[in-house]
């Protein structure tokens, strides 16, 4: 029974030695379902997302990994091994999609929220009835106590309220596509 105990306790240990932080790929990609494929040492993992979804964290290995999304459109994301989680975002490009990797910036047992801009213009967003403008490229954290707090709206296109229970902290990614503002709220873990 003590080394069956100690056995696991080690197999946890050694996972954890040899895996990176947590990666979640979010889809707001092309309209449809589009499958994608994680590849890192000789794993392979496949699943679909529909446009707008996400895949949930999930951990890599402590090396290089390549997410791949099945389209002859959109090339592979090399993924370098971080022990900070991180996100992949496929989104629109100017021609056709592209990848964005970010660290993610978990909170613990708070709960927090931050905007990213990810488009090439000055974004302008109301939250909580405050006006927030943000440079393109630019991040801003708000300071927030509770979740009735993480909300975000750009008028005639935006409206977002983040609807998860537990405090954590939340990332909102604004962008254009098609000249009209499009964005997503995702938890920051």
């Amino acid at each position: 029974m003590k080394t069956s105990i100690i056995s696991t306790l080690l197999g946890f240990a050694l996972a954890a030695s040899l895996s990176a932080g947590g990666i979640t790929i979010m889809n707001a990609g092309p309209d449809g379902i589009l499958k994608f494929e994680v590849t890192a040492r000789e794993a392979k993992m496949d699943f679909t997302l529909a446009q707008g979804s996400n895949s949930g964290s999930f951990v890599l290995p402590d090396e290089k990994a390549t997410i791949k999304a099945y389209s002859e459109s959109i090339e592979e994301l090399e993924v370098p091994p971080s022990e900070k989680p991180r996100f992949a975002i496929l989104m629109p490009a100017k021609e056709g999609y592209t990848w964005h990797l970010f660290e993610a910036k978990p909170s613990g047992d708070t709960w927090a929220f931050r905007i990213v801009n990810l488009s090439a213009d000055t974004a302008n967003i109301l939250s909580s009835k405050e006006l927030i403008e943000i440079p393109a490229g630019q991040e801003k954290k708000l300071e927030i106590a509770r979740k009735s707090q993480i909300n975000l709206k750009i008028p005639s296109t935006v409206n977002l309220s983040y609807e998860g229970e537990e405090p954590c902290g939340v990332v909102a990614f604004v962008y254009r596509h098609e000249d009209e503002w499009k964005a997503f709220l995702l938890p920051d873990r």
